[in-house]
């Protein structure tokens, strides 16, 4: 479908802001795309200490469109008579971190063309980068941080995605079967916010174990890091955040409403985490994710107002306190806030498919509702993927 590809790595902030405007292009038409917020994303890929760290690269990629004399796209037709542009038709974020002793690297925040040669080409170029800075193997999709949100969506394309989950057209994920190996699968849950309400915030009962507060988010980089990094672990291949990734992380969060922050403690020591947030999506898209100053007033103006649904973004309970009923007391706890916000509907997640956590969440009611896939390539052998990466 395409040709005359021409790739550029964003090393400055120029080619930064050309980048922004590729990878924001390639999904720009579609209805069903919630954006981040703009100013947010822009900055985390221009000045982020962690991005900084991570050595990120973002790269994109251009090519001319071999048009059918119909106006539709159609490999090998020949070019009509008028005027054809190259456009962007594949992005991405090279991200490699060095406490990972596998030599892998990320592949964050993906998007390309519906066509197999196209994702051949934006695999190639990313996989030869990150040998030359001595990685072998390449993990992908990952979110804008290589252990928040990782996978392709697999279905459900019809509905708007929840905030702080993946979204991409449904060719993805079949364009990233043929080219790579399947991996890690995540699910996002949902739950209906109804039933007797449960005690009121900060109260405790004998069935009760824990005490809630609520807690601010620069805890969580600090002395509650031990459980933030429980509450989003996913796999090894994610090393457990430090202070300066979950600074990062919870300024994502932050943008364009800070989630809130509950702590269950016993006797004073940490025993859970629950961190909420209302489900903006809706007006995100509304709003364009803030890119242009109109869409960012209405923003600021609207974040507050009431929403039908609300994101249970991370909950956990720390490893010494687990079959003691805090997992339950949580979860009561969440359902109250969110009865009390007027949330309709709780999305959770996502957590490992076939996980405790998932097991956990479909026991009180909730159910599953997208599917999520991060995959990993060995080597640049296309068509021949490495078989035995799992087993490594």
């Amino acid at each position: 479908m395409y040709f005359n590809f021409s790739t550029f790595w964003a090393t400055n902030r120029w080619q930064q802001r050309s980048f922004l405007r590729a990878w924001w292009r390639l999904y720009a038409g579609d209805r069903r795309w919630a954006p981040p917020v703009y100013p947010a994303l822009a900055r985390m890929i221009n000045s982020s200490p962690l991005y900084a760290r991570l050595d990120a690269q973002p790269l994109y990629m251009e090519a001319m469109p071999r048009r059918a004399s119909g106006g539709g796209f159609t490999p090998n037709a020949p070019l009509t008579a008028s005027v054809v542009f190259e456009e962007p038709v594949a992005a991405a974020i090279l991200q490699i971190d060095r406490r990972r002793q596998d030599g892998a690297a990320y592949l964050g925040l993906m998007r390309c063309a519906n066509d197999e040669e196209t994702g051949e080409q934006l695999l190639q170029k990313a996989f030869e980068r990150a040998a030359e800075l001595g990685c072998s193997r390449l993990i992908g999709p990952t979110g804008v941080l290589p252990n928040w949100q990782p996978g392709a969506l697999l279905n459900h394309f019809n509905r708007t995605p929840p905030g702080q989950t993946p979204y991409n057209p449904p060719y993805l994920g079949e364009l990233l079967d043929s080219l790579m190996q399947p991996w890690l699968e995540t699910v996002l849950l949902e739950a209906p916010v109804s039933g007797t309400p449960v005690s009121a915030p900060g109260a405790s009962a004998p069935e009760e174990p824990a005490q809630m507060e609520q807690v601010s988010l620069s805890r969580l980089a600090g002395d509650l890091l031990p459980l933030l990094a429980q509450a989003i672990a996913l796999d090894d291949a994610f090393p457990p955040p430090d202070e300066l990734e979950a600074q990062a992380l919870l300024g994502w969060l932050a943008q364009p409403l800070a989630p809130q922050a509950w702590l269950a403690s016993v006797a004073g020591a940490p025993a859970g985490l629950l961190l909420l947030q209302p489900d903006l999506a809706p007006l995100l898209q509304k709003t364009g994710g803030g890119r242009r100053w109109l869409g960012r007033g209405y923003l600021a103006l609207r974040k507050r107002a009431p929403v039908p649904a609300g994101r249970l973004l991370v909950g956990a309970v720390a490893p010494a306190w687990r079959g003691r009923g805090i997992g339950r007391q949580l979860w009561r706890h969440a359902l109250h806030c969110a009865q009390i916000a007027g949330w309709q509907t709780l999305t959770a997640g996502p957590v490992l498919a076939d996980s405790a956590a998932a097991r956990f969440l479909a026991v009180n009611g909730a159910e599953v509702r997208q599917r999520y896939r991060t995959s990993a390539i060995l080597n640049l052998k296309f068509g021949h993927r490495s078989e035995d990466f799992l087993g490594q």
